[in-house]
């Protein structure tokens, strides 16, 4: 999972930080699809 509090506490401008945040949970997609399937979780 993506730290938002390490993300957050770093120095940037607030914008800077959300779309660092926004960047790092939309990379964690496709791992966390491949973990779902290969559990069969989902149908």
């Amino acid at each position: 999972f993506v730290n938002f509090t390490n993300i957050m506490s770093k120095n940037g401008s607030s914008i800077e930080k959300e779309a660092t945040f926004a960047l790092a949970a939309l990379m964690e997609i496709p791992i966390q699809y491949k973990a779902v399937m290969e559990l069969g979780l989902l149908g």
